[in-house]
């Protein structure tokens, strides 16, 4: 009982990364560049977008080898990323950035958590689906009928900085030491 209820949480904080993601675009009234390449992007969104494509990347290849038992855990640790150290990074940033930066923010969490429903969808299809209309009832980008109309997505290893992500590990175990 206790996995379930583990599991449970872990579903709660990715729900509440989709209603943050659609409360920032209304509180800040952005609406987004449809190109990543338009955006100044800083450390912050590079570690998790770096985040975001390896981990595509290592459910690809999971997925590719039949190993199924190993997913969910990938999935599940890049939206705690996104959750736990994405939105610390950038909390004063988003609050009182300037528009570019905060733009660059609503950019990374949106592609971030579409990109995460998208591979999650086979495990959760019925939550992810709800948040996928939700996402589409507030983004112009969207247009697809449901979230299980798109096609599996495909990492970009141009953005994976393998050696950022060891940084940002450890500054988080600095700061928890202190």
């Amino acid at each position: 009982w206790k996995e379930i209820e583990l599991k449970y949480r872990n579903l709660m904080i990715l729900w509440n990364l989709h209603n943050f993601v659609i409360d920032f675009k209304l509180n800040n009234k952005i609406e987004l560049k449809k190109n990543i390449k338009d955006l100044k992007l800083d450390a912050e969104e590079k570690f998790i977008l770096s985040r975001l494509h390896s981990t595509m990347k290592n459910v690809t290849e999971a997925l590719e080898k039949y190993h199924f038992d190993n997913i969910t855990h990938q999935i599940e640790a890049l939206y705690m990323d996104l959750s736990r150290t994405y939105i610390q990074l950038i909390r004063e940033k988003s609050v009182v950035g300037t528009d570019d930066e905060k733009e660059a923010i609503l950019y990374t969490m949106y592609e971030t958590l579409l990109e995460i429903i998208k591979m999650f969808s086979i495990v959760c299809p019925f939550i992810t689906e709800k948040m996928y209309i939700n996402l589409k009832e507030h983004f112009d980008l969207l247009t697809k009928e449901s979230i299980h109309d798109f096609d599996w997505p495909k990492y970009d290893s141009e953005l994976i900085n393998l050696e950022l992500e060891k940084n940002v590990v450890l500054v988080q175990q600095a700061m928890q030491s202190i």
